[in-house]
């Protein structure tokens, strides 16, 4: 989630520094929680809030922020901000790992909302 801060002074220069400090804290704990998974673990076991890592491709832009997501046992919705994909080079079907979160609402099957993306070599 991006947290968008207007600092003034310097005050407001020292939250902003702190809080910047305190995401790459939380990145640092999200990569040691999150676990290897399918599409097909998300699909089956996968339960809202659990942390996941996924290695496959963007195979479309479906809306919006919205990519379906391919690996070898299936396929998912992620939801990618916007802000993760400035400066990337994903072409379709270019190997991507995402990290994220699972996500289910009531009437949608489960989705995986994308804290990171990073093509593969």
């Amino acid at each position: 989630q991006l947290r968008t801060f207007i600092a003034t002074g310097l005050l407001g220069l020292g939250f902003v520094l702190g809080n910047a400090q305190a995401e790459g804290i939380e990145t640092a704990a999200f990569k040691e929680a999150a676990v290897d998974k399918t599409v097909q673990d998300v699909g089956v076991r996968g339960v809202p809030f659990e942390l996941v890592e996924l290695d496959g491709n963007l195979i479309e832009a479906v809306g919006g922020e919205d990519y379906i997501f391919q690996d070898s046992t299936g396929k998912i919705i992620i939801h990618v901000p916007e802000e993760l994909m400035v400066g990337q080079v994903i072409f379709q079907n270019t190997p991507v790992k995402v990290q994220g979160e699972v996500h289910q609402d009531v009437v949608q099957p489960k989705s995986v909302d994308v804290f990171d993306i990073e093509p593969l070599q």
